[in-house]
């Protein structure tokens, strides 16, 4: 069954505008299954910021609230299974629950923290 193409992910480049129409409800949910299933989390929310291009992902465990930001690019670009293999290679999970003041960032380039603010 074809999951379908979430509308309205676009993220402005001056004058121009380009869309992400390779962010499907599968990938979404493919991240929020890995942070489930790899931090002990007893929730995740997610929502799109259109501003900053990225889907943000608030995890809540033991140690609190957790904020990873994961890049439109980086979803658009990769499979569910590519994403879960890079996140186990990269350990987001582990970084993330570590992380009780900062966010993590995912692009295609790796990680990056940061201000949770």
């Amino acid at each position: 069954m074809r999951q379908p193409r979430l509308a309205g992910l676009s993220c402005p480049r001056g004058d121009a505008h380009f869309s992400m129409p390779h962010i499907t409800r599968e990938k979404l949910d493919a991240i929020a299954g890995y942070l489930l299933d790899r931090t002990g989390s007893i929730g995740v929310e997610q929502y799109g910021d259109s501003e900053r291009c990225v889907q943000i992902y608030r995890v809540w465990t033991e140690k609190g609230l957790h904020v990873l930001r994961v890049s439109d690019r980086f979803i658009a670009g990769h499979g569910a299974g590519e994403m879960r293999h890079c996140f186990d290679d990269w350990r987001v999970a582990e970084r993330l629950v570590r992380e009780t003041r900062r966010g993590i960032l995912v692009t295609s380039d790796g990680l990056e923290p940061f201000e949770i603010g």
